[in-house]
């Protein structure tokens, strides 16, 4: 294998790609050598592996250096391997868990490995530097988290593997991601990238971390990682139903609300008035009270305190679904919150746990 052929094979297997030779190597199909790079790394995980039927040792292979980006934000973090043999015809690089902290095993979401020298094996095949490829935890077109969510029932879609899931069930693997429920509304879908983060698997990690103790900020933490993997792998998933709030703005105006996918029920509502307006936009509910005194600053600069507001619900800062008494309901009104009737309030507020998205529009 040309060494520029293998740089490229080590560049399609950073990115989850099947890695193969093609007619450009000399080697025969039955024993060309194989670089893999591994798109999800964990200290229990290879970052690297080579295999050579014709026979490779660890001893010649060359340091591996890895600059990761752990769980909890930390970026360039430096990272040292060890080549193990693990047979004959193949080796891998660890990570060395001694030369770094704060994973607690969880994954790296993207790091970088770079081979410093070229890695030569006895079917005399070259690989050089391997510099600047970004892995991303991508398998397939559903990425790892996804997989995870969708397995503990946090997300409004299923997983189904193009492979067997193997052991333990919070592996890796292909597969897609398919919608769950059909009586969302076609706007609901657009809030979806299955490809980037969205503030559907920022909900789903909100409402995952609530139900575990922890502040829902819905970043996917070390803590989250590891207590989700455990989840999946002890074939656990979230009771709770999917729900999702959509305001429409337009007179009269209305709260929709879906429970579990399906239509429930819609009750009348006041958004903000022109000088005050609701945000048109979608967010996760992330801080909820059964009643709370509401305060803040009237438009004209005078200040509010308005005692014993019921049902609460946060999604957009200072902006909440509540209840509050008004003479009628449908028209902007409130100082940005959306308001309803105590009654229907009442109604909405159990089904809007932390993490529910609400839609404004």
């Amino acid at each position: 294998m040309k060494p520029a052929t293998l740089a490229r094979a080590l560049v399609a297997g950073a990115l989850g790609l099947l890695v193969s030779a093609g007619v450009l190597s000399p080697v025969s199909a039955a024993t060309k050598p194989t670089i893999v790079v591994n798109p999800l790394l964990t200290p229990a995980q290879p970052a690297v592996t080579i295999t050579d039927q014709n026979g490779v040792d660890s001893s010649a292979a060359p340091t591996l250096a890895i600059k990761g980006t752990l769980p909890d934000g930390k970026t360039n973090v430096n990272v040292t391997t060890t080549w193990r043999q693990i047979s004959a015809t193949q080796v891998q690089a660890f990570l060395d868990p001694t030369s770094y902290t704060g994973t607690n095993g969880s994954p790296f979401p993207s790091y970088v490995p770079t081979l410093t020298y070229s890695v030569r094996t006895n079917s005399n095949c070259s690989a050089y530097c391997l510099n600047g490829v970004t892995t991303v935890t991508a398998v397939g077109s559903v990425t790892w988290l996804d997989q995870l969510l969708a397995q503990a029932n946090y997300l409004p879609f299923t997983f189904t593997p193009s492979v067997s899931f193997g052991t333990p069930l919070a592996t890796p693997v292909a597969g897609t991601l398919a919608r769950k429920f059909g009586g969302l509304p076609a706007t609901f879908w657009t809030l979806w990238n299955p490809t980037a983060q969205n503030v559907i698997v920022k909900g789903a990690v909100m409402k995952f971390q609530d139900e575990h103790g922890a502040a829902p900020s819905g970043v996917p933490s070390a803590y989250v990682w590891r207590t989700l993997m455990a989840m999946v792998n002890s074939g656990v998933s979230t009771s709770s139903t999917y729900n999702y709030v959509d305001v429409n703005g337009k007179i009269p105006q209305r709260v929709h609300l879906y429970i579990n996918g399906t239509y429930a029920f819609s009750v009348p509502a006041n958004l903000g008035i022109s000088v005050a307006p609701t945000p048109r936009e979608t967010d996760p509910v992330y801080q909820r009270y059964a009643t709370q005194t509401m305060k803040g600053t009237n438009p004209d600069g005078t200040k509010y305190n308005d005692p014993g507001i019921p049902w609460i619900s946060y999604f957009n800062g200072g902006v909440a679904l509540h209840g509050f008494h008004r003479r009628t309901y449908g028209t902007p009104q409130s100082l940005g919150c959306v308001e309803m009737t105590y009654t229907d309030a009442g109604r909405i507020w159990p089904y809007t746990p932390v993490g529910t998205l609400v839609t404004v529009r």
